[in-house]
């Protein structure tokens, strides 16, 4: 299938480079090309897992319409942390580490208890909930911290590619703009990526790691009253 999308994707490259942009015949026939080429894509025979492609362009429609934000408030909690590191670091030695101490890690009805986000100066933080009884002790080196939470516009987005996840954040940032929030991003209280049911099994049926972005927000200020949200300014 992707030898076959290869080709057509090619022939196609190929016919808009030789184009004249100046000749209504030459645009003309580009915009009978495209709508032939959707034509060919749809009609290429598939042997794997058909759902996977479903998924993936389930995924591709979605991101046409915009991601469907949800408001999430995350309550404090106690979490083991990297630090702010290189992510070489924070997924190698430190996710060692956590791989390794699992038992730590805080039991969930679904998902894991992680978040991971960027400082401004491109370090990683990745964050791990534990239970009750958990000690400074139990997680040295790391440091033991509480995450302060706060509210969060998230939205569904695909693990490992930039592409989508770049488009579901700035979707996320145009659907504030016409609602009653606002972004609220500082050092600590960044946008944050969590992934949802991380397991292989999952990812080989979707065809896809799913990964929500969350976005810090707070309710938009008014004249009148205030409120109680977390608020980094």
């Amino acid at each position: 299938m992707l030898q076959d999308l290869r080709e057509i994707i090619t022939d196609f490259i190929r016919q808009i480079r030789n184009a004249d942009f100046g000749r209504d015949a030459d645009v003309k026939m580009l915009y009978e090309k495209a709508s032939k080429l959707e034509t060919r894509i749809a009609a290429i025979p598939y042997q794997g897992n058909a759902s996977k492609i479903h998924r993936l362009l389930d995924v591709t429609d979605r991101l046409k319409k915009g991601p469907e934000v949800r408001i999430i408030q995350v309550n404090p909690f106690r979490a083991f942390s990297s630090g702010a590191d290189t992510i070489e670091n924070v997924m190698g030695t430190f996710q060692e580490w956590q791989e390794a101490h699992n038992h730590l890690v805080r039991n969930m009805l679904y998902g894991a208890p992680d978040f991971l986000w960027f400082e401004e100066d491109g370090k990683a933080v990745w964050i791990w909930a534990v239970e009750d009884w958990v000690t400074e002790r139990d997680t040295a080196p790391y440091e033991l911290i509480t995450f302060e939470g706060g509210l969060y516009a998230a939205a569904m987005s695909v693990d490992g590619d930039d592409d989508i996840m770049g488009r579901i954040y700035s979707g996320i940032l145009k659907w504030l703009e016409g609602s009653g929030f606002e972004l609220d991003e500082c050092p600590g209280h960044r946008s944050m990526g969590h992934m949802v049911n991380p397991t292989e099994e999952i990812r080989q049926a979707l065809g896809y790691h799913q990964m929500d972005i969350y976005v810090p927000i707070k309710i938009r200020r008014r004249e009148q009253g205030r409120t109680d949200i977390l608020d980094c300014r």
